[in-house]
């Protein structure tokens, strides 16, 4: 829900810090936003879960990083 408003239905995950991971097949939606990326998925079937962990464990390796 946005406010009171369910605009539509489905999942979105998103990362703080996406312009700063690798995105060389442009997985990741980017909009006109300049540091977070996200990517919806409304079914489960089209989730790539080998896809997504590598794009989790970047964003948990580039937050150790930033954490430095």
């Amino acid at each position: 829900l946005w406010g009171k408003k369910q605009t539509w239905k489905g999942v979105r995950l998103g990362f703080n810090k996406g312009y700063l991971m690798l995105d060389e097949i442009n997985y990741l939606n980017k909009g006109k936003r300049k540091q977070v990326y996200w990517r919806d998925f409304h079914s489960i079937k089209n989730i790539d879960i080998d896809l997504i962990k590598s794009y989790l464990f970047e964003a948990v390796m580039l937050d150790k990083k930033i954490k430095k």
